[in-house]
């Protein structure tokens, strides 16, 4: 499957495609697997075509106006970002990068549903550099902070779709700054 700039998903790219990427994640995960009352009670099997069909075209004439939720979710970025840069020593990575990573999953998870799919694209790559880091270094936070400042140039300046050649600029940009951000340690 091709992603919008002609490459492939990230999902079916190879390690030695991605080697910065596809590092393991740095913090633990626990998988937690609660009851699912509802498909106790409805049972399981797939949705009926028709129906998965009337809620495609109920999303694509979706005309809720996505800048104002994004721009709570870019500046809760913001303050995770200012906390992580001034409070670095009162708290652990794991709660400051939870104070980035939260509103990023929300702008990642919205983006694409409203008409920015590039938002989509630029938090899945931001995401997948904060899963890496081991630290939070000026560097570190130096590349949110471009991701930061990309996202609220697609979002203030209502760039939807992919952007254009603006759009695979911008975030050739940013998988530029991970790349030198992973490789400063090797050189």
């Amino acid at each position: 499957m091709a992603d919008f700039f002609g490459g492939t998903l990230h999902k079916n790219k190879k390690k030695s495609d991605d080697p910065y990427f596809d590092q393991s994640r740095k913090r633990s995960v626990e998988f937690i697997q609660v009851p699912n009352d509802l498909k106790d009670k409805v049972g399981s099997g797939g949705l009926d075509q028709k129906i998965i069909e009337a809620a495609q075209k109920i999303i694509e004439k979706n005309d809720v106006d996505f800048v104002p939720q994004a721009q709570r979710h870019l500046s809760a970025l913001r303050e995770g970002l200012r906390l992580a840069r001034t409070q670095r020593d009162k708290f652990e990575i794991d709660g400051l990068l939870a104070t980035i990573a939260q509103p990023t999953i929300l702008l990642k998870s919205n983006g694409a549903m409203f008409g920015y799919p590039l938002v989509t694209k630029i938090t899945d790559l931001m995401i997948r550099f904060i899963e890496v880091l081991e630290d939070l270094d000026d560097d570190a936070l130096d590349v949110v902070q471009g991701f930061s400042s990309a996202l609220n140039a697609v979002i203030v300046g209502e760039m939807r779709g992919f952007g254009g050649e603006d759009g695979k600029q911008l975030y050739q940009a940013l998988e530029d700054a991970c790349q030198r951000y992973f490789e400063k340690d090797t050189i």
